[in-house]
């Protein structure tokens, strides 16, 4: 084994590599293209890609729930929002629509707005939750009120 360790060169290779070398060397066709694109331009493709997202989630939702509550959401929460929403409303009745009932969920959604923007709510979703529920469940006794026998005359 001693033997093996006298073969290797204790010198260095003789040839040095060339002083101009490029330091960084583009050998991907798209390298060249990802360095011109400009930041700034990436950024705003983003951002119109998202309000085109977000006004296309109109056609998916009521147009006056959109309308407003668009100018306090951003695309994510805005969906989330929604979807807080009808599960509220569905559970205390799904056939209850939210175009029947306009001005009642408008107050509801607003008055929930209101309340997180003055630092009352603290959980916008879970409160917006409990706002349609109890919209819905006050849509269901107007709906399904039957008076009882003994107060007929």
């Amino acid at each position: 084994k001693a033997d093996e360790h006298e073969d290797v060169t204790p010198e260095c290779h003789t040839k040095d590599a060339p002083a101009n070398t490029q330091k960084s060397i583009n050998n991907t066709l798209d390298t060249g293209i990802a360095e011109s694109v400009d930041k700034k331009e990436a950024v705003k493709n983003v951002e119109e890609v998202k309000a085109n997202i977000k006004r296309g989630l109109r056609d998916k939702m009521p147009a006056y729930l959109y309308d407003i509550m668009a100018p306090y959401f951003d695309l994510d929460d805005l969906y989330r929002a929604y979807g807080t929403l009808l599960r509220g409303k569905a559970s205390i009745d799904k056939t209850i629509m939210f175009e029947s009932n306009e001005g009642l969920f408008t107050d509801a959604v607003l008055s929930v707005i209101n309340a997180y923007k003055r630092g009352v709510v603290h959980n916008l979703f879970a409160v917006l939750f409990t706002a349609a529920q109890d919209t819905a469940a006050q849509i269901y006794r107007q709906q399904n009120y039957v008076v009882p026998h003994w107060l007929q005359w």
